[in-house]
């Protein structure tokens, strides 16, 4: 029983990892471009010579940007929580307690 605890633990390990992995490399991925977006739109904000409706969609530019550049921190924040929190309670547990938070942790992040 403790070797299949274990295991599950090393899975759950490599599962959380992968995830992390994943979803920084995501973050990245969505970050980088976002951010040459919101920079081009600041610099349209600044141009003087655009007319009240190019001035408004420069606006939405910077809104919605702005908007999912906080959505994504927010996902990250709250992946790093929870994954600092699945560490300390796998350290700080018995086998069948690290067992059972396991199977809790790995049904709802599916």
């Amino acid at each position: 029983m403790e070797r299949v605890i274990i295991q599950a633990k090393e899975e759950a390990e490599k599962v959380n990892m992968a995830k992390s992995s994943f979803l920084s490399k995501m973050s990245h991925e969505l970050r980088t471009p976002l951010n040459g977006i919101l920079g081009f739109a600041q610099l349209l904000e600044m141009d003087e010579s655009l007319n009240e409706q190019q001035r408004d969609f420069v606006q939405e530019i910077l809104s919605g940007g702005s908007h999912l550049l906080s959505l994504i921190n927010d996902i990250l924040r709250r992946v790093k929580n929870r994954n600092r929190k699945f560490k300390d309670f796998c350290r700080g547990s018995s086998s069948s307690n690290c067992h059972q938070g396991m199977h809790q942790y790995c049904t709802t992040i599916g």
